[in-house]
């Protein structure tokens, strides 16, 4: 049981609760704080770390690559998706003003999208709208193109010579997602507001007072009040409102032992975004493979299945063109829906939500917190 002194201290009344101790929930708090110095803010995360996906995924600083541009045309329109791909692009540009390129280990230098023989249908089908890619996109990006292909010799020095073509992606890069979210944690304390790690938001209520709060902390269920509330754990949000077009989408991942040599420099693409691979610390990085299994990756359980890391291990064999063995392996959770743009609003209830990152947190995360944050302020 709790004490009296910490159900006074930890448990206090407030006047924002935050759940989600992501990159949407922690950027929402500074912002708080920003525009509301004297507030009560804290946030509440039911892990002992980032449960869902912020400290769990690939590192890969990216907006959209030409395959996933060219499917995502299947079901949204260009003007959404000129949106959406210029938030992204913000977004990116806000986490690096926000916390410095040299705390995220930010690296520039683009990325690639790669395809293998079996796939050039695909891959021309791609090349042959890039034209039209570039002419729509440019001016979101100073006039830049943004898509080319890339020359199929300069493969074999990036050390993909087991793929055949690839087009390039000359903004994006990667970052190093570890100490993005060790420093963003930092700014956060530094700025006077508290994170309740183990705390589980289970449902709340509207008293004359404000919200009243219901969790799980431990083996203890508890209260909690506080004038507003703000729900940014995404992929997990379908417990709290199921009413919203969100569903959790588990990403799995695997990490190689260390390679000798390895040539690889950039961040890749394959198979419209739904497999990823990058270079760290000597080592390959690579996930994806749930459009393998859409049911049973519709979960927001974390774990690993043999389906998809026989997969994963499989591919990675493609990558080097040799065996490999594998140092970890390891889950995020997703939000995603029918749309790939956000969700930004606030309930029937008075809760607000900013949720559905749709795979691309680390775009979007900075900038729709920042948002959510003024969106409570009005």
């Amino acid at each position: 049981m709790l004490s009296f002194w910490e159900r006074e201290q930890f448990f206090a009344p407030q006047d924002i609760v935050i759940v989600g101790a992501g990159l949407v929930g922690l950027n929402a708090a500074l912002k708080l704080r920003q525009l509301h110095p004297k507030a009560k803010i804290l946030v509440l995360e039911k892990g002992l770390l980032p449960a869902g996906a912020s400290s769990r995924n690939a590192g890969f600083a990216c907006f959209g690559s030409p395959g996933e541009l060219y499917e995502d045309l299947k079901s949204h329109s260009w003007a959404e998706l000129e949106e959406l791909l210029y938030q992204r692009y913000l977004g990116l540009r806000l986490l690096r003003e926000t916390l410095g390129d040299q705390a995220i280990a930010y690296q520039g230098g683009g990325s690639l999208e790669l395809f293998r023989a079996k796939e050039e249908a695909q891959y021309q089908a791609i090349l042959d709208q890039l034209p039209s890619f570039n002419k729509r996109l440019a001016p979101l990006f100073e006039g830049r193109s943004l898509f080319s292909p890339l020359a199929k010799d300069a493969l074999k020095k990036e050390g993909l010579q087991n793929f055949s073509r690839a087009l390039q992606n000359s903004l994006e890069g990667q970052i190093d997602t570890g100490k993005m979210m060790r420093t963003l944690l930092q700014k956060v304390e530094m700025a006077g507001i508290s994170i309740r790690w183990g705390a589980e938001l289970l449902d709340w209520e509207q008293g004359a007072g404000g919200l009243c709060l219901h969790l799980r902390f431990g083996p203890e269920q508890l209260a909690l009040y506080s004038q507003q509330l703000l729900i940014c754990n995404n992929g997990f949000g379908p417990r709290l409102l199921p009413d919203l077009a969100l569903q959790p989408a588990r990403n799995q991942v695997i990490l190689s032992e260390r390679i000798p040599n390895l040539a690889l420099k950039r961040p890749c693409h394959a198979q419209a975004g739904y497999v990823y691979f990058r270079p760290i610390a000597g080592r390959i990085l690579l996930g994806g493979g749930r459009h393998l299994d859409p049911i049973g990756e519709t979960t927001d359980e974390l774990g690993q299945t043999a389906k998809i890391q026989d997969f994963l291990a499989d591919y990675l064999e493609h990558v080097l063109g040799q065996k490999v063995g594998i140092s970890q392996s390891w889950s995020g959770i997703l939000g995603v829906g029918p749309q790939k743009k956000p969700l930004l609003g606030q309930s029937e209830s008075g809760v607000y939500y900013a949720l559905r990152l749709g795979g691309m947190g680390v775009a979007l995360g900075s900038l729709l917190g920042q948002k959510a944050a003024k969106l409570l302020s009005k």
